[in-house]
């Protein structure tokens, strides 16, 4: 949990990706200075594809591209210890004592007021209507699915999006607990700037650079669960056994595989997908790792991982091209990346999946389907809805308090 900007990494300008910011924040690291104990953490993500200065829509202006803040406040928590690290930016003549007073009173008023963003609270109004929302999904998957059977690619993610009115009330720290409570095995995240705030919780991990080992994901084909432990356990049977399912997920780990061979030595891949199991979904999950290269940076090495077909499709500028005459909206940040940097170099990123972004009254729900030539429009609407539900179901939670 973070607030406030002692640091705002200056981004390249039009359509960069991630591997652009890498000079910044080679940069940004070289003039912080870390007290002993303190860890400082640049805090940011990444849209799902970059656009021009002019390209992006309203709805995402204030997150642009990308964004990386070296927050004021950072608190964190584990099973072993909590942590409070605090920065500012200290000229030569600065009162030190004014400033420690000054973040001292900021981290008594933190944490006495705790602002989370905007209100919720009050009933829920889609638009469109749920019944019409899969239907228009199921109708752009058909022409999707067309296009990958024309020779046009030979996996796409087609994501959709719902508007849902709120009346204002509850915060936003509501929306994460219910979301941390119903999937406690995914990342919860928040990201607010200016009047907008990007809430969601994601299964799926993109990478993760520790010294010098990478640890990678690829994550694709999914079932939903049952609250009856037989019936869960078909699902995850029928899943593991659809070769529709496992050859979508092969997509996935063929580009992860050979994105890391190209980055690392020693690549290990393991022979059969595992299962990753969230609040009412299952996903077939792949970890794939490996030693990096010397001299490749984490922005580098994510720029070259995302999107993956995960959440664009193979290959990847057929996918892309198809995903912008066919998708109505901007994605943004909505499939993009969220996470942090370390000053030893290494960080973490996660794809921005299960998400909504709030701004005033309405919160806009995003989420998709990997979609293949064999795949059934109807049943690729009910997967998107599945996953719709995740937000739906934690604004309903969050607005009755």
């Amino acid at each position: 949990m973070a607030v406030g900007g002692a640091l705002e990494l200056k981004g390249p300008s039009g359509a960069a990706g991630p591997a652009a910011w890498a000079p910044a924040v080679r940069e940004a690291w070289s003039r912080i200075q870390a007290e002993p104990g303190a860890r400082p953490l640049l805090l940011g993500g990444f849209a799902f594809e970059p656009r021009g200065d002019s390209g992006r829509g309203a709805d995402w202006r204030e997150f642009g591209n990308g964004r990386l803040t070296l927050p004021e406040l950072l608190f964190e928590e584990d099973a072993e210890e909590r942590r409070l690290t605090a920065a500012a930016q200290v000229a030569p003549d600065r009162d030190l004592k004014e400033l420690e007073r000054r973040l001292c009173a900021r981290i008594r008023n933190w944490f006495a007021d705790a602002p989370a963003g905007p209100g919720l609270g009050g009933a829920l109004r889609s638009s469109p209507p749920p019944g019409e929302l899969a239907e228009r999904y199921a109708l752009k998957a058909r022409e999707m699915i067309g296009a990958i059977r024309a020779g046009g690619a030979r996996k796409v993610v087609l994501a959709d999006c719902e508007t849902v009115g709120l009346d204002g009330g509850e915060s936003v720290g509501s929306l994460l607990a219910a979301l941390r409570a119903a999937h406690p095995r995914c990342l919860s995240f928040a990201c607010g700037f200016g009047e907008a705030t990007l809430v969601g919780s994601t299964p799926e991990r993109v990478v993760r650079l520790e010294g010098e080992r990478v640890r990678a994901e690829a994550l694709a084909g999914t079932a939903a669960r049952d609250d009856d432990p037989d019936r869960d356990a078909l699902e995850a049977i029928r899943l593991r056994s659809s070769e529709k399912d496992l050859a979508e997920h092969a997509f996935v780990v063929e580009a992860v595989a050979a994105t890391l061979s190209e980055a690392c030595s020693e690549v290990e891949i393991p022979s059969q997908p595992g299962l990753r199991r969230t609040g009412n979904a299952q996903h077939l999950n792949t970890e794939i790792s490996g030693r990096v290269r010397s001299g490749l940076h984490l922005l580098e090495l994510l720029e070259r991982l995302h999107p993956s077909p995960a959440v664009a499709g193979t290959p990847r500028p057929e996918a892309l091209e198809l995903i912008r005459k066919h998708e109505s909206f901007d994605r943004g940040w909505y499939a993009g990346t969220v996470g942090w940097l370390e000053p030893s170099g290494g960080g973490e990123f996660h794809a921005a999946l299960r998400c909504a972004l709030l701004r005033g009254r309405a919160a806009q729900l995003f989420a998709g389907a990997g979609l293949v030539a064999d795949s059934k429009p109807e049943l690729e609407a009910a997967e998107t809805r599945l996953k719709l539900q995740v937000m739906r179901d934690a604004l309903e939670r969050a607005c009755a308090g």
